[in-house]
């Protein structure tokens, strides 16, 4: 994934046209290596499509201060595309964690870097190393997952919620939403108007109203 032609980022990921990725699977090690120099820095980037939802943790140790990032990339790389899922650093010889709900057939982009450092770490100073590795945390079914098991909701703003390792068991008017997971409301009274939406959500999602 080296590439001294390209400046700033070096290893592709979201930041090479078309993006490119390493690969990593649930339980593996990876050990590579990284620098900083002249307001370069180099890094690294691996794809993991998740086969069920899952809770991954990202980490990683390493010579120089060191940054992790998750993002979901399965809409692409762009500003507009992507979903920051979480970042964290640490100095160096400190591990650096991070731990995120993922869903079944998207593409999470796992990054690694020097952590705000685009100098001081030459190649020909090197090899200055790292190691990563990816886990992979089983997810309970939400209390929710099926429509005769739904929660009942007032009137509520910005009431979290997640999905992560729910079913799929309905298709409604909008078609098959994939992973749902069930909320009931009362109406106080006839005739009384309610709004229903999912904006600020992390990613995309759809309901449907019976």
């Amino acid at each position: 994934l080296h590439d001294a032609l390209q400046m700033y980022v070096i290893s592709g990921g979201c930041n090479s046209d078309p993006p490119v990725f390493g690969s990593v699977s649930c339980g593996e090690h990876i050990c590579g290596d990284y620098w900083a120099n002249g307001g370069t820095r180099d890094t690294d980037w691996y794809l993991y499509v998740p086969d069920t939802d899952t809770t991954i943790r990202w980490s990683a140790i390493g010579e120089i201060p060191t940054v992790i990032i998750i993002m979901d990339v399965t809409a692409g790389c762009a500003d507009t595309e992507y979903v920051y899922l979480g970042g964290a650093g640490a100095a160096e010889c400190d591990t650096v964690s991070l731990v995120v709900d993922v869903l079944a057939g998207h593409q999470i982009a796992l990054f690694v870097s020097t952590d705000g450092i685009f100098s001081g770490y030459p190649c020909a100073d090197g090899p200055f190393e790292y190691e990563a590795w990816l886990e992979c945390i089983s997810v309970p079914t939400p209390p929710n997952d099926d429509c005769a098991n739904a929660i009942p909701v007032g009137e509520v703003v910005d009431m979290p919620w997640s999905n992560i390792g729910a079913s799929t068991d309905n298709t409604g008017d909008c078609g098959e939403l994939g992973s749902e997971i069930w909320y009931e409301y009362t109406a106080p009274s006839t005739g009384c108007y309610v709004t229903v939406d999912l904006c600020g959500s992390g990613y995309n999602g759809g309901f449907d109203v019976y």
